[in-house]
C-alpha cells in the first residue's frame, strides 16, 4: 500500500506536528471524518485510513493513548470496532518521548508549510521507523493481533 503525499500530509506529518504544538485537542486529522473530502475520499475509506495511521503511529511507539500508556492497542481494538464519533472522542493521544524527539528534530513546530508541502527527509524517517516495527507503508497492518486481544 502506497500512501498519496496529501493522505501522508494529513494523517501524519500534521498530525504529528499537532500533537508537538497542540495536543490531543489539534488531532482532527484522525476523528474528522467529516472533513475526508479533503483529500478526496469517503468516510468509509477516511476512518480505514485514520486507523491506519492510529495503528502505525501506536506499534511504532511514536504515540501513546493518554489512557492505556503500556498498551495503545487496547484502544486500538476498541476504535477497530466502534466507529462512532463519542468512542473516538473519548480517547487522547499525545506524542510519546520518542515521537516528539523525532518532531523536533525536523521542527515541526517550526516550520508554516506542514499542512501543505511532504517534508521528505521527515517522511524517510518515519518511514524508517514504521518499517523497523513491522507496520511499513508496504505492509497489511496487524488488524488480526487487535481482533484477538483479550480486551482487559
Amino acid at each position: 500500500m502506497t500512501i498519496s503525499d496529501d493522505e501522508f500530509i494529513w494523517f501524519y506529518q500534521d498530525c504529528i506536528a499537532d500533537l508537538l504544538v497542540g495536543g490531543d485537542s489539534s488531532m482532527p486529522s484522525m476523528g474528522g471524518c467529516y472533513v475526508s473530502y479533503k483529500i478526496g475520499c469517503t468516510e468509509k475509506e477516511w476512518y480505514e485510513k485514520a486507523m491506519a495511521a492510529l495503528t502505525r503511529l501506536g506499534i511504532s511507539g511514536v504515540i501513546h493513548c493518554w489512557h492505556t500508556r503500556d498498551d495503545i492497542r487496547i484502544v486500538l481494538k476498541e476504535l477497530f470496532f466502534d466507529r462512532s464519533s463519542m468512542t473516538w472522542d473519548s480517547y487522547y493521544f499525545e506524542l510519546t518521548e520518542y515521537g516528539e524527539k523525532l518532531a523536533k528534530k525536523f521542527r515541526l513546530d517550526e516550520e508554516e508549510d506542514v499542512e501543505t508541502r511532504v517534508f521528505p527527509d521527515f517522511r524517510e524517517e518515519l518511514e524508517r521507523i514504521l518499517n523497523e516495527h513491522g507496520v511499513g507503508f508496504d505492509v497489511d497492518l496487524p488488524y488480526d493481533q487487535l481482533i484477538s486481544l483479550d480486551g482487559e
